[in-house]
């Protein structure tokens, strides 16, 4: 039992990078798992497609969403973005540009989810 400004006694722990740890992956394990970027690069057809997307979506610093952005994204639209499984036909007609009052979009939504369709799709 841990008293108030006594003495701890800790085992070193093994979990992240000891003996048993993380120390190199076991045959089956996760070492064909790529990183979130290559994920990304993937989705979005190589590396060139990604870097253009990220350009043609840059921004210089944070901009206030405009009322219209807000009033979109809605509950609905969120969980639509989230969910789908054939984008085109369930985000067709919708404003793809709703973001919440902090300016996070629907592409943070979807990827974050994951929804790889769905983002694609918004990056498209």
């Amino acid at each position: 039992m841990r008293t108030r400004g006594g003495a701890t006694t800790r085992r070193p722990s093994t979990r992240f990078g000891g003996q048993r740890g993380n120390a190199s992956p076991s045959p089956g394990g996760l070492a064909g798992v790529g990183s979130p970027l290559q994920t990304l690069c993937e989705l979005v057809g190589g590396e060139r497609a990604a870097r253009q997307a990220a350009a043609k979506h840059r921004c210089g610093r944070f901009v206030k969403p405009g009322p219209e952005d807000v009033a979109a994204y809605t509950t609905e639209l969120l969980t639509a973005t989230q969910t789908t499984r054939n984008p085109a036909r369930d985000l067709d007609g919708r404003h793809l540009g709703a973001r919440n009052k902090f300016g996070v979009t629907l592409l943070h939504k979807a990827l974050r989810f994951p929804n790889w369709r769905g983002g694609g799709h918004l990056l498209g």
